[in-house]
């Protein structure tokens, strides 16, 4: 890995990091639980700017043009599904996954990522809801969404 962009760790405490190889192309790790290496695992198929990483509850999950859903067995990462969200914007396409929905920055012009997008997950396609009046500076724009729980004390 040359470059590494965004990490998320899964329900075992494995801490994988998304980046670009000295090439370009999209690259994986993990840093197993109680590990002091990073072990490179080989994705089953390119992804090229890979964007977000988060567990959803079953998988691994990163944006590579779409929300892929990666399958790690040993060194191999396999996408096993992708969601695409037709409307998403930003730089990375960044999003967050809450239970059955995905949150993320809008693409409605003039406003480019001054809306925020809930697309159905893990169907993906258009968005079923926009809030439109995030922002209202012209220079304003989200890369990225997410979302804090409420506490139940």
């Amino acid at each position: 890995m040359y470059n590494a962009n965004f990490l998320g760790y899964d329900n075992q405490g494995n801490l994988f990091v998304d980046g670009s190889s000295a090439s370009g192309q999209g690259a994986l790790a993990e840093l197993p639980k109680g590990g002091n290496s990073m072990m490179n695992l080989m994705l089953s198929q390119e992804l090229k700017k890979m964007g977000s990483l988060q567990w959803n509850g079953g998988y691994i999950t990163v944006n590579g043009a779409s929300i892929c859903r990666l399958q790690i067995s040993g060194s191999e990462a396999r996408v096993v599904g992708q969601t695409k969200l037709d409307g998403a914007y930003g730089k990375w396409g960044d999003f967050w996954i809450q239970g059955d929905t995905v949150i993320a920055p809008h693409f409605s012009a003039p406003h480019n990522g001054r809306q925020v997008g809930f697309w159905h997950y893990p169907a993906g396609g258009k968005a079923y809801k926009v809030i439109t009046n995030v922002s209202k500076g012209r220079d304003d724009g989200m890369v990225s969404a997410t979302i804090s729980s409420a506490s139940t004390y």
